[in-house]
């Protein structure tokens, strides 16, 4: 009898050891489902997130349509740095024309009202001469 016992024995521990790799392995699937499902629900977060932000992208590129035509010439959806920063240096070149200009004629109003304060005093001297001359004259 003791050696059924022991074979049952044997067979039993046998069977937990058995069970107790089905029961690991089980473990296992379960904790890479559980994984595989919160990436799959991560997933779909970041999916919601990329349509609210395109949806909001369109609406802002319909909001500023007539700007972005009037900016750079045509409707466009970006990428927007190249343009945007070629736009910027022609307004700093153009502006910087713009202040040469300026300052060249501010000295060139500067030199026609000097001018034309010596000629009021060149007037001015000439009208008195003419005074002094009709003076001499009637005298």
């Amino acid at each position: 009898m003791p050696d059924v016992d022991e074979k049952q024995s044997e067979g039993l521990r046998k069977k937990r050891q058995r069970l107790h790799k089905e029961i690991e392995t089980l473990r296992q699937t379960c904790a890479s489902a559980e994984k595989f499902e919160e990436a799959e629900r991560e997933i779909q977060r970041k999916s919601t997130k990329k349509d609210e932000l395109e949806r909001d992208l369109h609406d802002l590129l319909e909001k500023h349509n007539d700007a972005f035509v009037s900016l750079f010439g045509k409707k466009t959806n970006g990428p927007w740095s190249e343009p945007v920063n070629c736009l910027v240096k022609s307004g700093e070149e153009s502006n910087r024309a713009i202040e040469y200009d300026l300052r060249k004629s501010e000295r060139e109003l500067d030199r026609a009202c000097q001018c034309l304060e010596q000629s009021r005093v060149e007037e001015e001297q000439l009208l008195n001469e003419v005074e002094q001359l009709k003076k001499k004259i009637f005298d």
